[in-house]
């Protein structure tokens, strides 16, 4: 993984610093970020998604407690999107997780292998949830 150019904190706070910041990762990784895409006939607001699911945790917390419809509702889709939880999901895997990686986890080498796309819980995200159960 490239080093990133700016700290979580500020990317967080800053919609444009995000964009660039996530334009200038994909092109040092050899990808294109290309056109934005749409869900419900609407821009996806990559900057909110990111913020929601980095609050949560990430994406692996966010898959484990299965928190994507929760997720969802801040984009206040229509109630004839019936994907959106979906497709939140599947954005997010292939547009944001590497960047979020080297942003919200600080990673640095190797890249990390992509989450699968079903639900699963690590055995970090079990103790989490067993602890909480005992209290």
């Amino acid at each position: 993984y490239p080093g990133p150019l700016a700290t979580h904190e500020d990317v967080l706070s800053s919609s444009d610093l995000f964009m660039s910041t996530l334009s200038n990762f994909h092109a040092s990784v050899g990808s294109e970020l290309g056109r934005i895409p749409h869900v419900a006939g609407k821009e996806l607001d990559l900057h909110l998604l990111y913020v929601q699911v980095t609050s949560k945790g990430g994406i692996k917390k966010v898959i484990a407690h299965k928190l994507w419809k929760e997720i969802a509702e801040v984009f206040d889709f229509p109630s004839t999107c019936t994907s959106g939880s979906y497709m939140l999901r599947k954005f997010y895997v292939k547009i944001l997780f590497h960047y979020e990686q080297v942003y919200f986890f600080r990673l640095q080498g190797a890249p990390t292998p992509l989450p699968p796309m079903t639900c699963y819980r690590t055995d970090e995200v079990k103790s989490e949830l067993k602890s909480r159960k005992s209290k």
